[in-house]
């Protein structure tokens, strides 16, 4: 609530952490790191969709900074999954 985290840190934090994996597996996909986590990702939507689904990359796109909306704390993380169905 919006009231509880006036200064958005509590949100902030969040966003840190799960920014912090976005980038990871962006940095993964694009050759900057070798950790596996783009393929370990890629390979668990490719297995767990009903469909057949062929990933095709990810970008990180605009973000949205800490904010309110009807008294929640928000903040937005673009991560965007290029893929095709098969």
């Amino acid at each position: 609530m919006a009231e509880d985290d006036v200064n958005h840190q509590d949100v902030s934090a969040l966003f840190e952490a799960v920014f912090s994996v976005a980038l990871s597996i962006f940095r993964d996909a694009i050759g900057e790191t070798s950790a596996g986590l783009y393929n370990e990702m890629k390979a668990s939507i490719e297995t767990d969709t009903e469909s057949a689904v062929h990933i095709g990359g990810i970008s990180l796109e605009d973000g949205d900074p800490p904010g309110e909306d009807n008294g929640l704390n928000v903040i937005g993380i673009g991560f965007a999954v290029h893929f095709s169905y098969l």
